[in-house]
């Protein structure tokens, strides 16, 4: 059997993501049929040179379907967290996404010096869940 690679996997894993949130009454129609999607989102930072993980709310941006940006995820800057400080552009060929079935958030992590070593991104949409949940 033929190993998957990092972005086919965390390509796969944020479609699942996408797909369950997709259910959701309150998913942004907007994002139907479009190769850019955005919802709005509870993060939770954790990072090695931190004494604690940093919660904030912010807004999802991603690009869905094929071309060199599939799988780019953007988590908008806030009065918390801006992208000088914190890696907020992700992209499926350089970070691990994974799809947390128990609590349907995303879990996107890497590792930079930037951050001090390894880094953890758990999103989860702030709008009300699918109603089979």
């Amino acid at each position: 059997m033929r190993q998957e690679n990092r972005e086919t996997r965390s390509i796969r894993e944020f479609g699942a993501f996408r797909r369950y949130w997709g259910q959701s009454d309150a998913y942004p129609e907007v994002n139907f049929g479009n190769n850019h999607i955005w919802i709005p989102v509870a993060a939770v930072y954790t990072w090695p040179i931190s004494r604690a993980p940093l919660s904030f709310r912010s807004t999802l941006r991603a690009y869905v379907g094929s071309g060199p940006d599939d799988g780019q995820i953007d988590i908008d800057d806030t009065t918390k967290v801006k992208i000088e400080d914190f890696h907020l552009r992700f992209h499926a060929r350089w970070q691990d996404y994974r799809y947390d079935k128990s609590d349907h958030a995303l879990v996107i992590s890497g590792s930079s010096d930037k951050m001090g070593g390894d880094y953890s991104v758990r999103v989860t949409p702030t709008i009300e869940p699918p109603e089979d949940d």
